[in-house]
């Protein structure tokens, strides 16, 4: 049963992005909220995390802004557990990016940059579509932060270990 369920998991998690971000994402977002436990039982962190991050995406493109923080917080508790850089530094991205949308500029721009900071510190680039999140994210906050304290937030960021940008992304948001 266990390999039958990663198996099924396993293939939601690989589902072409257009699909995820068609008029059918809100059938996705049930089906996940309704098999999540089984999910978990299936022992797929890693696709459950990437999934629930995605998630988080969708749901914060269709301004469903309480759930793309709960799914964005609980795909960085995930990958952290496991230790995946990559997903850690796209969920601070996420984090920051959701943030900036809510109009928390100057919060979200030092974990923007400790995110761009963690995602290249072991070689690695943004996947497409989270370079374009990721672009999204810095245009917002180059249009409303003057670029002096642009600079000056982006220095900080880019300053903070891994885990200063985890406590960073959990703390309050100004």
């Amino acid at each position: 049963m266990r390999r039958s369920q990663a198996t099924y998991f396993g293939g939601q998690s690989e589902i072409d992005g257009s699909q995820l971000f068609s008029n059918d994402s809100t059938n996705w977002l049930g089906l996940i909220d309704e098999e999540h436990d089984n999910f978990r039982a299936a022992d797929a962190a890693s696709d459950h995390a990437r999934l629930i991050y995605a998630l988080a995406i969708i749901a914060q493109h269709k301004e469903q802004y309480e759930k793309a923080n709960v799914l964005f917080l609980e795909s960085l508790s995930d990958f952290r557990e496991l230790g995946n850089k990559r997903g850690i530094a796209e969920c601070l991205a996420g984090i920051a990016g959701l943030a900036a949308v809510l109009g928390a500029l100057v919060w979200a721009l030092p974990l923007t940059s400790a995110a761009e900071a963690l995602i290249t510190s072991f070689g690695a680039a943004w996947w497409p579509a989270d370079r374009v999140e990721f672009e999204r994210t810095v245009e917002l906050l180059q249009e409303g932060i003057d670029e002096d304290e642009f600079a000056r937030l982006w220095a900080v960021g880019q300053a903070m270990s891994m885990g200063q940008a985890i406590d960073y992304a959990l703390g309050e948001r100004a």
